[in-house]
C-alpha cells in the first residue's frame, strides 16, 4: 500500500430534538442551535472528507412499534449511513459505512418512527467529519514517514534528514548505522574524557574502540585503559590501502580480434598480494575491420606490482580479466582472458605499506630512514646510527648494517667457525661506482667483484 496522508476527524456535527418525538413521527432533526424541524435544515460541509461513525441516543423511549430508522442525507438524498431498530432502545450506532463529501454539501438527519406506544423523549444524534491533514507526513499502516525535506526537533531549518537541538536518547537498542552494525553502548567507563563504541554485540568485539582520558587509543583491547597513543589488540596489523587505478582512458585502435560491439572495462592493480577496488568504468565501441583493439591507459599506481584489466560486454558486467605488467594495455582479443565469475573487486586488499605480527610486512614505493628525517633513495633504507641485523638463526646473522660511516660496510652471510670468521663486505671504493663485493679472510682479500665488471682473486686485484 502506498503512504496516505493522516487523516483526523475535523469536525463533529450534532443534530437533536429538546422536545418529544411521538411514535409514528416522520421529521428531520435540527441542527446544533436550531429548533424542531419539519421540514429539512442541512448544516454545509466545510471541507472535503467523509461523514462516518453514527451515534444516536435519547433520554427516554415509549415506543413500542418495529422498524424506527435514521438516516443521513447528503443534498438532499438518503445515504447508507443510516441505523434501524425496535421497541424503546435508547442508543444506536452506525460506525461501518462512510459517505464522501465536498465542501459546501449540505446534510442533514431524518428520523422515522414506527407507529406503536408513546414517544421517545429528547432524540439525538452526531456524525464525525474526517478530513485529510495537510500535514506532510504519511501513514502506510503501521508505519507513519516524512517522504521529503528535512525533519528539525528543537530547530526551525534543519539542514539534513534529521537535525536535533539537544540530547538524543536511545531508550533501549541502541543505534543502527548504514552497514548495518549495532552500537549498543556509546559510552562506557567512570567518564572524565573516556569514551568507547562497541560493536553489534556487547563485548564482541570488546568495544572495539576506547578513547581514554589520559590521552591513549585503544582499538580491540577491551576496557582495560590503552597504555600506549595507540594500542591495537593481540594478532592486529596496520596497513595503508593503495588506491585504486585513475585516469582510465581507452579508444579502438587497429589489429586484433575483437568481435563487434562496446566493451566495458574497469582496472585493478595488485600489490602482488591482494588487490585494489576497481576503477571508474570506461567503455570502447568496436568495429572491425578496421578496428579490432581496445587500446587502454591509465595514470600509475605507485607500488603496484600489475595491473588487472576487467572487461565485460554490459555496463557493470566485467566477469574476465587479463593482466599487465605496465599502465598500458591492448585488449586485443578475449581468448586469453581468466575468467572472473565473482565481479571486479569492490573491496580493497592491497596495501602501499602493512605492518604485522605474523606473515609478511612490506613498504611499497617509498623508503624508510632510522634516525634521520631524510630515508635517502627512494626504496631504501638510511640508518644514522646503530646496526640493522637481519637473521635467521641468533647464531648465525644474514646481514647487518655497520653505523654510517666512509666508506659504509654492508656484511652479507657472517659464518663463525673455530679458526677465523669469513665474511663478504661491500665497500665504497673512491668512486660511487666502484662499488665491490669482497670475501676477507682476517685481513686478507681472497676476492673482489667490482661494479664496473671486474673480478679479483687473491690478495690485490
Amino acid at each position: 500500500m502506498a503512504g496516505q496522508p493522516h487523516k483526523y476527524t475535523a469536525s463533529i456535527l450534532a443534530f437533536g430534538d429538546r422536545a418529544n418525538l411521538r411514535d409514528g413521527s416522520l421529521r428531520y432533526l435540527a441542527a446544533t442551535g436550531g429548533i424542531n424541524m419539519g421540514p429539512e435544515l442541512g448544516l454545509l460541509i466545510p471541507q472535503e472528507g467523509e461523514l462516518k461513525n453514527l451515534y444516536w441516543s435519547c433520554e427516554s423511549s415509549g415506543l413500542t412499534g418495529s422498524g424506527h430508522l435514521l438516516t443521513v442525507y447528503v443534498n438532499g438524498a438518503a445515504t447508507p449511513l443510516e441505523t434501524a431498530w425496535d421497541g424503546n432502545v435508547t442508543s444506536g450506532t452506525n460506525t461501518t459505512d462512510v459517505v464522501p463529501v465536498a465542501a459546501g454539501d449540505r446534510v442533514s438527519v431524518r428520523i422515522r418512527l414506527a407507529a406503536g406506544g408513546t414517544r421517545m423523549q429528547r432524540a439525538r444524534v452526531t456524525i464525525e467529519l474526517e478530513a485529510d491533514s495537510a500535514s506532510p507526513w504519511l501513514r502506510d499502516e503501521p508505519n507513519v514517514y516524512f517522504d521529503d525535506g528535512n525533519v528539525g526537533i528543537g530547530t526551525d531549518s534543519p539542514g539534513e534528514r534529521l537535525s536535533v537541538d539537544g540530547i538524543v536518547e536511545s531508550m533501549a537498542g541502541g543505534f543502527k548505522f548504514p552497514d548495518g552494525s549495532l552500537q549498543a553502548s556509546a559510552a562506557a567507563g567512570g567518564g572524565g574524557g573516556v569514551f568507547a563504541l562497541q560493536g553489534g554485540v556487547v563485548g564482541d568485539p570488546p568495544h572495539a574502540l576506547y578513547a581514554h582520558e589520559g590521552g591513549n587509543l585503544g582499538i580491540g583491547t577491551g576496557l582495560n585503559p590503552p597504555q600506549q597513543r595507540l594500542t591495537l589488540a593481540p594478532g592486529s596489523s596496520v596497513a595503508v590501502e593503495m588506491p585504486s587505478p585513475a585516469g582510465v582512458a581507452v579508444a579502438a585502435a587497429p589489429g586484433g580480434d575483437l568481435s563487434n560491439g562496446t566493451y566495458y572495462f574497469r582496472i585493478v592493480a595488485t600489490d602482488g598480494v591482494g588487490t585494489t577496488k576497481g576503477s571508474a568504468e570506461v567503455s570502447c565501441a568496436i568495429v572491425n575491420p578496421p578496428n579490432g583493439t581496445c587500446r587502454l591507459s591509465w595514470d600509475p599506481v605507485e607500488g603496484a606490482a600489475s595491473y588487472r584489466i576487467y572487461e565485460g560486454t554490459a555496463p557493470g558486467a566485467q566477469e574476465e580479466y587479463q593482466e599487465s605488467a605496465t599502465n598500458s594495455h591492448d585488449y586485443t582479443t578475449e581468448r586469453v582472458s581468466v575468467p572472473a565469475p565473482e565481479g571486479v573487486p569492490e573491496l580493497t586488499t592491497a596495501y602501499h605499506a602493512r605492518l604485522a605480527p605474523t606473515g609478511p610486512s612490506w613498504a611499497l614505493g617509498g623508503s624508510l630512514g632510522v634516525g634521520h628525517a631524510i630515508a635517502g633513495e627512494r626504496s631504501g633504507l638510511r640508518i644514522e646510527s646503530g646496526t640493522l641485523r637481519i637473521t635467521e638463526h641468533r647464531d648465525y646473522p644474514v646481514i647487518f648494517v655497520e653505523p654510517f660511516a666512509e666508506p659504509p660496510v654492508v656484511v652479507l652471510g657472517s659464518v663463525y667457525t673455530q679458526t677465523y670468521e669469513a665474511y663478504a663486505t661491500m665497500t665504497a671504493e673512491p668512486s660511487p661506482e666502484r662499488f665491490s663485493v669482497r670475501l676477507i679472510r682476517g685481513d686478507t682479500r681472497d676476492w673482489a667483484i667490482g661494479a664496473v665488471g671486474w673480478l679479483a682473486i687473491g690478495p690485490s686485484r
